[in-house]
């Protein structure tokens, strides 16, 4: 095969014929580029790769997807980088960890040997196991283990250890080896906590503003952000990273001390008090002389969990209500809106 410069690397086509004169592939070859293939972003790590194998170390799958690599290199005089992976990925050092991403042109010679199937759009739910349902149980299991001690990491081993002895959470463990070649359990549940991880490696999970990681070996370890140990978080945010994981955002962004603090300046700069927009309760009023700070609560007008992607917050997008309003919309399944809120709430005072 032509030999190709560091610039440019070999074609599809040059890549589907090394392949083909590999084949058959052994299952493990196979496997690492389903894995790499399916990854998110296409984006894999080698301690990523070993989970996803089964192998016991990170450097077992460096070596192993290594050979396969240089195998391609050689048949395709394509080595851009001295290393031997390089003939099959590019590099990218992220949080002091290089990332191996699938280059374009195997991707697609992998599609046209039908090697692959082509994965659904990042973010919805892989094959194996749902992500927008297991996510939110790992993030509760995080935040509970660290409520004494919020500073305290919990390492990979230990969040793999909540998983399983967690009802819900092992649940979906088991459900998951059912759809994978996960050998046991523990296998399949370490790499479910590993793919939470790599999500927010590769910059595509909420997770991110609520977790910092640091590194443990191979793996990473997890606790609350600065910013979410200081304002709290509290047992009915956590209650909701069950079922119903974007209402936990809902609460987090409603209770922002920038959004509430300016929400309120304003309702008192235009009406000179804070009145619930439900039910029309005025502390003033009820309490004649009441002058230890304001009782009304902030809380936004239409439901953060039905929004997808990053939401900008306006001070229109805010109402003031009583904490007893508050309380009561936030129990209403679907959560309702402001004004679907305040309509049903007249409707049964007739």
């Amino acid at each position: 095969m032509t030999s190709q410069s560091p610039q440019s690397p070999p074609s599809p086509d040059e890549y589907e014929a090394a392949l083909r004169s590999l084949a058959p592939l052994s299952n493990r070859r196979l496997s690492m580029l389903r894995a790499h293939y399916n990854a998110p972003e296409r984006t894999i790590t080698a301690a990523l790769m070993a989970e996803a194998l089964g192998y016991p170390h990170y450097s077992t799958a460096n070596a192993q997807y290594g050979a396969l690599a240089a195998r391609v290199g050689e048949l395709t005089g394509y080595r851009p980088t001295g290393e031997k992976l390089g003939a099959l990925v590019t590099f990218e050092m992220r949080d002091s960890e290089w990332h191996w991403i699938l280059r374009p042109e195997v991707a697609l010679a992998l599609e046209r040997l039908n090697w692959v199937t082509t994965p659904p759009e990042i973010d919805t739910d892989e094959a194996t196991f749902k992500h927008a349902e297991f996510f939110p149980v790992v993030a509760r299991l995080i935040l509970q283990a660290t409520r004494a001690n919020p500073t305290e990491f919990v390492p990979h081993e230990s969040l793999v250890d909540y998983v399983l002895a967690d009802p819900v959470a092992a649940a979906m463990v088991r459900l998951a080896r059912t759809k994978s070649s996960w050998p046991d359990d523990r296998t399949a549940a370490s790499n479910m906590v590993a793919w939470f991880s790599q999500k927010i490696t590769v910059g595509r999970s909420p997770w991110a503003q609520v977790f910092e990681r640091e590194r443990t070996g191979a793996n990473w370890a997890y606790r609350p952000v600065a910013a979410a140990t200081a304002t709290s978080i509290t047992d009915e945010e956590i209650a909701f990273l069950e079922g119903e994981p974007r209402m936990f955002f809902h609460l987090r962004r409603e209770r922002d001390p920038r959004l509430v603090q300016a929400k309120r300046a304003a309702a008192i700069a235009i009406h000179g008090r804070l009145r619930c927009e439900v039910c029309g309760f005025v502390a003033e009023e009820v309490f004649p002389g009441w002058s230890d700070g304001p009782i009304c609560e902030v809380h936004h007008r239409m439901p953060l969990s039905e929004a997808e992607g990053a939401v900008t917050t306006g001070l229109d997008d805010l109402a003031i209500l009583c904490p007893s309003c508050h309380r009561a919309i936030h129990r209403t399944r679907p959560l309702l809106s402001v004004d679907a809120f305040r309509k049903r709430f007249r409707e049964r005072r007739r």
